[in-house]
């Protein structure tokens, strides 16, 4: 039975959060610019070739099953976690030897979607043991992963600044894409080199005890009607997927390169906006009704949604600034009570994965119809179109209020 170590928790937990970033940073940041302006693809073909890969996004519950089930012993957790850090770094090699071929772009969006659900797979179920130790924990956890994002993205957007100069230079984008993999591949170096002081396995030994005396609270069917109707809440909030992939390429052709290199550099203030958004959270979320923080939340996100699409590009970026922020506390509050209810289940990982497929549900969803709605409408127009579905989401949360009436 491993006892539990704070550093090398904490240890494990900055080395992944620092790496995952930088994948998706490129995913949602370059790669839509890179495929939409640089190649100019075709856009109805981009859309077909991501339904398919998000399929590992919906099995993520399955997998979490079977870690929680068979895996029993730290040996287990590391491989798994170094052989979907080898698998996440081979995935980016494929894009960029074979970036212009469309087959495999989806190839290297399914390794790069599984490999990245194994590995949190791992960290959530560590995650879910440790914070039963305090409070505390868990918010210096959630305060190291943003910090550790926060520095994966800024090295990122320095690495394109100095690299990237001409932007319509295909050469240039092959290196930057190159020296991003080998920053990514330093992360997997170090955590191998490590592995004696990293830590991914904590046995709880009150965890039967725990799981009993919560059963009743667990079985709870207000409890269990509220998470299904904050499920449906969060799928339709997680619409604005419907752009966020046209995002970056929409800032380039709306307000110019210049522009557009702007809001690459500062993208790190965002992270920063989310970070400061979860440590609202941690410090309102307990002491409002999580329901009210939601509403209020959701309410203010489509209002800065619709001005976005009317706003010149200062006012783009403090309205975004914003948008990270609200998003993060509506976020942190929906995870922490599903971590509340997951972390004193039997299979808990398999609980909290489960809960959070909206977000993968939404993907499969909305990224391909963005796409899809872009062939023949305005970014403007979809960021409208998002804005209705989450006033939607809206009523749902108004309904929450009835159920401790009845």
């Amino acid at each position: 039975m491993l006892e539990f170590n704070k550093n090398r928790i904490y240890l494990i937990f900055f080395l992944v959060y620092c790496m995952i970033p930088i994948f998706e940073f490129y995913y949602f940041n370059y790669i839509p610019l890179f495929y939409l302006d640089i190649l100019k693809y075709n856009r109805i073909e981009l859309a077909f070739v991501q339904i398919f890969p998000y399929i590992p996004l919906i099995i993520t519950p399955i997998l979490s099953y079977y870690y929680d089930k068979y895996v029993d012993k730290e040996v287990q957790s590391k491989i798994i976690l170094y052989t979907s850090c080898f698998i996440l770094c081979g995935s980016f090699l494929i894009f960029i030897l074979f970036k212009h071929i469309l087959i495999l772009f989806a190839v290297f969006l399914f390794l790069y979607l599984f490999s990245v659900s194994m590995i949190r797979t791992v960290m959530i179920n560590l995650f879910l043991k440790i914070i039963k130790e305090s409070n505390s924990i868990k918010k210096k956890l959630i305060f190291l992963v943003r910090i550790a994002n926060i520095i994966g993205i800024l090295v990122i957007t320095i690495f394109f600044q100095f690299i990237v100069t001409n932007i319509s230079s295909l050469r240039l984008w092959n290196s930057f894409f190159v020296v991003g993999w080998f920053f990514s591949f330093s992360f997997v170096f170090v955590i191998v080199l490590l592995n004696s002081k990293i830590q991914l396995f904590y046995h709880d030994s009150n965890e039967n005890q725990l799981i009993n005396q919560k059963e009743d609270c667990i079985n709870d069917k207000k409890t269990v009607g509220l998470m299904l109707i904050l499920y449906i809440v969060f799928f339709l909030g997680s619409s604005d997927y419907l752009f966020v992939f046209l995002f970056s390429s929409w800032i380039y052709n709306k307000f110019g390169e210049f522009s557009w290199r702007i809001y690459n550099s500062f993208y790190f203030i965002f992270i920063i906006s989310e970070f400061l958004g979860s440590w609202v959270a941690y410090k309102f979320s307990d002491k409002l009704d999580k329901r009210k923080l939601i509403f209020i939340g959701f309410s203010s996100y489509i209002f800065i949604m619709i001005l976005t699409t009317v706003s010149n590009f200062m006012l783009l970026m403090m309205l975004n600034f914003f948008l990270f922020l609200i998003g993060s506390i509506c976020s942190f509050t929906y995870t922490s009570f599903v971590s509340d209810i997951s972390k004193n289940k039997k299979f808990k990982t398999f609980k909290y994965q489960l809960l959070h497929t909206y977000q993968s549900l939404a993907r499969i969803v909305f990224i391909p119809l963005g796409f899809f709605l872009y062939f023949s409408i305005t970014v403007e127009n979809i960021i409208t179109i998002s804005a209705f579905l989450m006033g939607i989401s809206g009523i749902f949360i108004i309904s929450t209020f009835l159920i401790n009436k009845e």
